[in-house]
């Protein structure tokens, strides 16, 4: 690991620190009690080492005593030394979330309860880490040392290179996840008390869109949550912190892989899945923005074909209004990646071109003449068609215009 100076005092960094830069402090302050800790360790079995006599034979209890005090020491241990910088991270990264929304607010009760619980959970997995990720090769490494007739320094020694080879790498890792989802999710936590403080009611969810996108974040990318909802994901995310309880974690915030995507498609199935608040998955770019919703009609349209359900009281005028709708009235790009001329064209055109002659094989009057049958069909379905959301902005692909305004 980096021996690097550590920086402890992290409550007093500027505003503008990043939350990337409070991940990476936090890091490398827990990886600088790893290596206080491992000195601690060794310096104290050199010493009975001494008083026990170094040449001779190790015996299955000193095996036994090394193995209780590196989960001691890389445990309970760690977790302590470690107290300092972890809750100093969570608290920075909670204030950051909150003054994020907008509006410099002061830390309350709730606030400061939820800081304590969260630092005091970050703490307990910290503390377990040892055992759950090191400790069996530790055990065997040590015990096959011993039944090759180490002396007792030999052991100790061997312990050494033990924790450097097989322990430090994988807990190296372990401090680099537990310290990006510590802060993305406090971060998190911390805009939701602020959305409550503004009298926020909704937030959109944003993703930074690139190559490195996972699935579930493209997919999440521009929906729109009751800030209620997430309060409420919230303190089923507190309530298991406050017992330490793994699965319930999981089932108040599942956390998804690169290429996994949620089954459910509607954002009120995803809220009631517990999918709602970001992070949705370690190491999570993705976060939340106030959202006021839009006064012109498409543009809630939009918004609409992205959370993939229309409310209730609005389907009838929406199916009212794609009976009016008038196909293919606009001008886009025919994109060269799509075999176009990069030149704009009507939309008419550019859609047929990319689906109706090749998928329909018919003329471009009977392709749009499908298409404007599909959109006006509203009384028996509703269709929304939006381009694919890999696209920085979702649009939807094809406007609409009363009758009369022709």
């Amino acid at each position: 690991m980096k021996k690097v100076p550590l920086l402890y005092n992290l409550s007093v960094l500027k505003s503008e620190r990043t939350l990337d830069e409070l991940a990476e402090l936090l890091k490398t302050a827990l990886s600088k009690c790893w290596n206080r800790q491992t000195r601690a360790l060794l310096m104290e079995l050199l010493s009975e080492v001494r008083a026990l006599g170094g040449r001779a034979a190790a015996t299955s209890g000193d095996v036994g005593r090394i193995e209780a005090k590196a989960a001691k020491y890389l445990g309970v241990g760690l977790a302590e030394a470690a107290r300092r910088p972890v809750a100093e991270a969570i608290s920075t990264s909670y204030r950051h979330g909150l003054h994020g929304v907008g509006v410099d607010f002061a830390l309350k009760a709730p606030n400061l309860s939820a800081i304590d619980l969260l630092r005091e959970d970050g703490l307990y997995w910290l503390g377990g880490g040892y055992d759950r990720f090191a400790s069996d090769e530790i055990r065997k490494s040590l015990w096959a040392y011993y039944e090759t007739g180490a002396t007792r320094l030999q052991l100790a020694e061997h312990l050494e290179d033990s924790l450097s080879q097989l322990a430090e790498p994988k807990m190296e890792g372990y401090f680099n996840l537990l310290a990006d989802h510590w802060v993305a999710r406090t971060n998190e936590l911390g805009r939701v008390a602020g959305y409550e403080e503004a009298g926020v009611e909704y937030v959109q969810v944003v993703a930074v869109l690139d190559a490195h996108t996972t699935q579930i974040c493209r997919s999440m990318h521009g929906r729109v949550i009751p800030v209620g909802a997430l309060s409420r994901q919230r303190d089923r995310l507190l309530s298991a912190a406050r017992r330490h309880d793994a699965d319930a974690m999981k089932a108040a915030q599942p956390m998804f892989g690169d290429q996994e995507v949620p089954a459910a498609t509607k954002t009120s199935a995803l809220i009631d899945a517990g999918i709602g608040l970001p992070p949705y998955h370690f190491r999570c770019r993705t976060t939340t923005v106030a959202y006021f919703p839009p006064v012109e009609y498409l543009e809630k349209v939009s918004q609409w074909a992205i959370d993939g359900e229309v409310p209730a009281q609005e389907l009838p005028g929406l199916l009212d209004h794609a009976r009016e709708a008038r196909w293919g009235s606009h001008e886009v790009i025919w994109e060269k990646r799509d075999g176009g001329d990069g030149q704009r064209h009507a939309t008419s055109f550019v859609h047929y071109m990319k689906h109706g002659k090749r998928e329909f094989h018919a003329t471009m009057a009977e392709y749009n003449e499908r298409i404007a049958s599909l959109i006006r069909r509203g009384g028996r379905d509703a269709y929304l068609i939006i381009e694919d959301k890999k696209a920085p902005t979702l649009r939807s692909s094809f406007t609409t215009r009363r009758r009369e305004n022709r």
